[in-house]
């Protein structure tokens, strides 16, 4: 239900921004985006060769990768930063968005595990009761892990009995996860 929720997000957010920009009269200086370099790589896939000549840009732990979508950055924020109104975009977005959610439970052993976002929170927190008791208390607060948010938790996963969890978080929106098992009694 989360990923739903960030796709719709994301989807409201790119429709806004595409109606904002075709409706607008004012002129953005053109934009100069650095080069990209290509390399003659060639995969064969059942006999048939598909070149690949951005081939390591797919090796995003490179200083070159990272040099590379520095440079795009850089040119991205000069271009949203010339848009006059995107100040009301974003008091738009955060008015329609800020309201508080709280996702479905699932049971695992003896806890109830279920979502919550107080509204403009980057990550919804990860809260648990005892079964019979209606005091939650925090499990995994995914906005703790990193000041700026760019660390997220994408999975947590039950044992049968319900005595370990296993979540997966990912750094920056990457797509490499990292699996941390724990103890649902002791958080250890």
């Amino acid at each position: 239900m989360q990923i739903i929720m960030k796709q719709i997000v994301h989807f409201l957010l790119v429709v806004t921004l595409i109606i904002a920009a075709c409706s607008t009269p004012e002129k953005i200086p053109a934009t100069s985006y650095p080069i990209t370099k290509t390399v003659d790589h060639v995969d064969t896939y059942f006999g048939v060769d598909v070149p690949d000549p951005y081939r390591w840009l797919e090796d995003d732990r490179s200083k070159e990768t990272g040099d590379w979508v520095k440079a795009e950055n850089e040119v991205t924020q000069a271009y949203l930063s010339n848009i006059s109104y995107r100040d009301q975009i974003k008091e738009r977005l955060e008015q329609l968005l800020n309201y508080e959610r709280v996702y479905a439970p699932t049971k695992h052993g003896s806890w109830n595990y279920f979502y919550k976002n107080d509204g403009l929170q980057n990550h919804s927190v990860l809260y648990r009761t005892k079964t019979g008791s209606d005091n939650p208390e925090i499990f995994i607060d995914p906005n703790s892990f990193a000041e700026d948010g760019t660390i997220g938790l994408r999975g947590v996963f039950f044992t049968k009995d319900g005595s370990l969890s296993v979540h997966m978080i990912s750094d920056g929106g990457s797509d490499w996860r990292m699996a941390i098992t724990m103890d649902v009694e002791t958080k250890e």
